[in-house]
């Protein structure tokens, strides 16, 4: 008797819940560091289980039976997460660079991705091949992100380019301030842990291999080239090769911080809104062509072949790749929409998608997208149909206000958690921003079909300047409105699983009118009152003196939910703006207001006394003839001169050195103090200190 797949525990969307199984042994995976060798052994072990469960046809058909087959695959899925993320996250082999390279080594290495343009240097992402060390060579992986000069572009290397070269290398920095953007996990998360500045005369580039990436961005290089001769302003033309190209390179600053206040930042960044719009103008044009329940294999090909076509000329970034799998998934899903549900097609793109890198798993535009699109499929349906429109224009308006209404509605948890802020006026900003986006793709993707043919394309060029001025005059607009976004707001894990749980179960009383439901949505929303309320009872109640890991400066902070005082050794007002930038979110974090800004002379030396904590901050010289007064802690300053003094006059079990102090010196002092035995913390290397006041 053949098996029929009805009998099978994972019958009904068997995706939506191996995915789900995936991610959470990702996640356990990531914040726990395993064996991998058992790991592997437990999933190979797990496997068998399931293939020879499997081959005994009769013992699956049972109920009983089905149910434990169903949870061994569930297991088998699980422990693979946990190997397959912990080989990206805490396993680094033994044919690593780093493992093999010293300070006189030479490395070989391949261009891996398109240079990016810095303020002062030009960032490039580098597969080691080789490690060469005298006579010794030997084969390696890894890859490293390393930056050059900027004055001398057109010596650098291009995506492919083979380089040899000899510098030093270092691992990336955590954050050296309190809820600044962890750039060292984010970097984790892609395989990346050690960087290095490689100046013009430190390599030498031998050949370039060919790739789908290296002709990939030359033809992507070809278009923006064309874009630049076609006679558009700079503003616009910046705008077109981010939103068709995804070349941000020459967005203004302007332009970026006028996109996020009116909350379309998302529509400079090729991803899945672009990929999406692509999706449904092919699926238009080739129901136009072929009709709409006619051909469809052929339609479902051509649409997968052109949403490809795309990511290639776009560059092949990683976030266009991400869409481009997941709304291939969906075409192909048309096909079978009879036979197989949206979300599970959803599930099994998500499940490809992490089979190539489970760490994609953490990233925000990966759950941005699939947040937003499950949003749209869900939310969108059901408030379109609440209102009847006759005019088809109207009609058009409204579902693409319904489209941002969705999709706000689904990522706006996930965007507070990351970006701690929400643009007020998003819903009016996209009700233009997607109609004017559509437009400009399907003149940029017309440009690019005739790209060489000059007098053609005078006449797109001639198209895309009204619609792109309009586009900016517009987000500038909206940017401008009062009280574009409300900022500093700071929301935990648990915060956001209990907005989306409130977000699920309000929908659900909406569809089924159960009073149940109603009272479970109430509940949550009073739970996340209270988890709110708890903790700004707790930052209410606390005090904390911290010290920032400001270059060159002296910076420390008193903070509770009532007051907040900054103290700098610097008076100068663009100091001043730069500390706060750096500071903001910490601040947003802790609930506190707005900083009074204070200064203090880098060469006296203050007592401070915050509750029953007395803080020393030693600058010049000390009155050894003083009594000894012992303190909480000593911080370490501009010119402090002798540390056997310093460590009679204030005794402390712990001798924080600031950032200020210049670096011979500071060597020499910290010298001193492992000879007397103190206790030493060092700003510049270490971070930030925080010292707990209550």
């Amino acid at each position: 008797m053949p098996l029929d797949i009805e009998y099978l525990f994972l019958k009904r969307n068997p995706f939506i819940k191996l995915t789900f199984v995936l991610i959470i042994g990702v996640v356990v995976s990531y914040y726990n560091a395993l064996n991998n060798s058992i790991l592997v052994g437990l999933f190979f072990l797990s496997l068998a289980l399931v293939l020879i469960l499997f081959l005994q046809k009769k013992w699956i058909i049972s109920y009983r039976n089905n149910y434990l087959f169903g949870i061994l695959i569930y297991i088998s899925v699980f422990i693979f997460g946990l190997s397959y993320s912990n080989y990206y996250i805490h396993f680094e082999s033994e044919t690593h660079f780093a493992q093999l390279s010293n300070h006189n080594s030479i490395l070989k290495g391949t261009c891996i991705e398109a240079p990016v343009l810095k303020k002062r240097s030009v960032q490039y992402l580098i597969e080691i091949n080789k490690v060469i060390d005298g006579h010794f060579e030997k084969e390696t992986n890894g890859k490293l992100l390393a930056y050059f000069p900027k004055e001398n572009l057109d010596k650098l290397p291009q995506i492919g380019d083979v380089i040899y070269f000899k510098t030093q290398i270092n691992q990336i920095s955590p954050p050296s301030n309190p809820q600044q953007f962890d750039y060292k996990s984010y970097l984790n998360r892609k395989g990346i842990n050690h960087q290095a500045y490689i100046s013009i005369n430190q390599f030498t580039i031998e050949g370039s291999k060919n790739s789908f990436y290296r002709t990939a961005q030359n033809i992507r290089s070809l278009f923006i080239a064309n874009l630049r001769k076609s006679g558009l302003q700079e503003k616009e033309l910046s705008i077109i090769s981010a939103l068709l190209l995804g070349d941000k390179q020459s967005l203004s600053q302007e332009a970026k911080e006028s996109y996020s206040k009116a909350g379309a930042m998302h529509v400079l960044a090729v991803s899945g809104l672009h990929v999406g719009i692509v999706l449904y103008l092919l699926t238009y044009l080739f129901n136009f062509i072929f009709g709409k329940s006619k051909n469809t294999f052929i339609k479902t090909v051509l649409t997968i072949l052109f949403i490809w076509a795309f990511a290639f000329v776009t560059g092949l970034s990683i976030s266009v790749l991400r869409s481009a799998v997941m709304f291939s998934f969906i075409a192909a899903g048309s096909v079978l929409k009879h036979k197989i549900s949206i979300f599970n097609t959803l599930a099994l793109s998500a499940f490809v998608i992490l089979l190539i890198n489970p760490l994609f798993v953490f990233d925000v535009g990966f759950q941005l997208s699939y947040a937003a699109v499950i949003g749209i499929i869900v939310i969108h349906p059901k408030i379109y149909n609440l209102l009847y429109v006759k005019n088809k224009i109207l009609d058009y308006a409204w579902s693409i206000t319904v489209v941002s209404i969705a999709a706000q509605i689904s990522t706006f948890p996930i965007s507070i958690y990351y970006f701690h802020q929400v643009p007020i006026y998003a819903l009016l900003s996209n009700l233009f921003v997607i109609s004017l986006a559509t437009i400009l793709l399907i003149l940029g993707i017309i440009s690019i079909v005739i790209s060489f043919i000059p007098q053609l394309l005078f006449i797109v060029y001639w198209l895309l300047y009204p619609v792109i001025f309009t586009l900016n005059f517009i987000i500038k607009t909206i940017a401008d409105f009062p009280f574009a976004t409300i900022n500093s707001l700071h929301i935990s894990i648990f915060e956001v699983s209990i907005l989306y749980a409130f977000i699920v179960i309000t929908f659900v009383y909406f569809t089924t009118k159960k009073t149940i439901h109603l009272n479970i949505s109430l509940g949550l929303l009073a739970l996340l009152f209270l988890s709110d309320h708890i903790e700004n009872y707790h930052l209410k109640h606390k005090t904390d003196f911290y010290i920032y890991n400001v270059k060159n400066q002296l910076a420390i902070n008193i903070t509770n939910s009532n007051t907040n005082e900054l103290k700098l050794s610097s008076n100068d007002d663009y100091d001043k703006k730069r500390i706060i930038r750096l500071l903001k979110n910490n601040w947003g974090f802790l609930d506190a207001p707005s900083p009074i800004i204070k200064t203090l002379d880098h060469k006296k030396n203050y007592i401070l006394t915050i509750k029953d904590k007395r803080i020393a901050i030693i600058n010049t010289s000390v009155n050894s003839k003083l009594a000894p007064k012992l303190v909480n802690l000593v911080l370490i300053g501009f010119n402090a001169k002798n540390m056997t003094e310093i460590a009679t006059t204030y005794p402390s079990n712990r001798y924080i050195f600031n950032n200020n102090i210049w670096k011979k010196k500071r060597t020499k002092l910290l010298v001193d103090s492992r000879n007397l035995n103190l206790n030493t913390f060092d700003i510049s290397k270490d971070g930030y200190w925080m010292l707990d006041c209550n």
